[in-house]
């Protein structure tokens, strides 16, 4: 079976890591003949390899005899009808993408499959929800109206973590649409904060909106606008009752300086480099269940980098959080 795998393949004894068999694909891709492998033991040849039970594919370097290292992929698991011995695979990783690069691809395939899957209905709810609204309370009556009021806003909320998967999916790929024009991103930020204020008045925040002055970048205007509302939207979220999140603009050496600043309960600073990951959320927010999918900053953060601009996180648990966005400003000219 060994000899005939398409794939270097080597039996190694469960309990001590000894070749015990080894075919011609393992002698070519160790550089070692098969008789000189077997009798070794396979952590001199694949070191961090730990043959003692079945695992998934990991990614480790071949040593040869000559010096050299050959990434590869390793798989193992029991042989069949042969206790005590594991099937080690060992697949040449040099022209193969990475276990890992293969995840994020089928990740950001379905992502963005969902994506498109969940927007078609949602805007047609938003849709259909907007024609009653304006059917006007009259003939709605007030009920009716709250109970409508309550399906446009959690459908508008459904839409924008639609639109984020959506950006997930597309980051550091040709495919995230971005189209630059110069824009008043303070005009911008007031827009954005006003469609938060009752959402923030309702959690009982206040949101100060007086440090917005007039700063022309450019910047694509549906985007920001995402970067926006998750940015001002975690704040008012994090931010507990009677608190304050101040959204402040200005320009600096070249740059607009956007800062959200919230008095919410802070990120402790182990957590702090992991906030931009994917799909990451701290443990302290998954205990307190605070709603929330871990999209908002890894999307805030490449929208921001495609438009040449760099965002950061400065927090301290129990003093609140302060988000700033660098943007390139644009010159007076295509200001006007």
């Amino acid at each position: 079976m060994l000899d005939v795998a398409p794939d270097a393949m080597v039996a190694v004894d469960a309990t001590t890591g000894e070749i015990r068999l080894a075919n011609a694909h393992a002698a070519g891709l160790f550089g070692r003949d098969a008789d000189e492998l077997v009798g070794s033991s396979l952590r001199d040849v694949l070191p961090g390899c730990c043959p003692t039970r079945a695992e998934a594919a990991v990614e480790l370097r071949v040593l040869r005899p000559d010096g050299g290292e050959v990434p590869v992929q390793v798989w193992c698991s029991p042989l069949p009808g042969c206790e005590g011995l594991l099937g080690i695979t060992v697949r040449d990783a040099a022209d193969r993408p990475s276990v890992h690069e293969v995840s994020e691809r089928v990740r950001d395939e379905l992502l963005a499959t969902i994506s498109h899957e969940l927007r078609t209905p949602l805007t047609s709810i938003l849709g259909y929800t907007e024609l009653l609204v304006e059917m006007g309370d009259e003939r709605l009556g007030a009920h009716a109206t709250r109970l409508l009021d309550a399906v446009r806003r959690n459908a508008r909320r459904e839409l924008r973590l639609v639109e984020d998967m959506l950006v997930l999916a597309q980051l550091g790929s040709s495919t995230l649409e971005i189209d630059p024009q110069p824009l008043d991103l303070g005009q911008l930020a007031r827009s954005v904060c006003a469609d938060h204020a009752v959402a923030a008045t309702r959690h009982g925040v206040v949101l100060d909106t007086s440090g917005l002055a007039p700063v022309w970048v450019l910047g694509d205007a549906d985007r920001l606008v995402q970067v926006l509302a998750n940015l001002v939207g975690n704040a008012v979220k994090f931010t507990p009752p009677g608190g304050r999140v101040e959204v402040r603009l200005r320009g600096d050496d070249g740059h607009a300086l956007l800062e959200v600043e919230d008095q919410g309960v802070g990120v402790a600073p182990e957590e702090v480099p992991r906030v931009f990951d994917r799909l990451h959320r701290a443990p302290d927010v998954v205990k307190a269940h605070v709603p929330g999918a871990g999209l908002g900053l890894p999307v805030a953060k490449g929208i921001v980098e495609a438009l040449h601009g760099d965002i950061a996180v400065d927090s301290s648990p129990g003093l609140g959080t302060t988000v700033q966005v660098r943007l390139p400003l644009v010159s007076a000219e295509m200001a006007v």
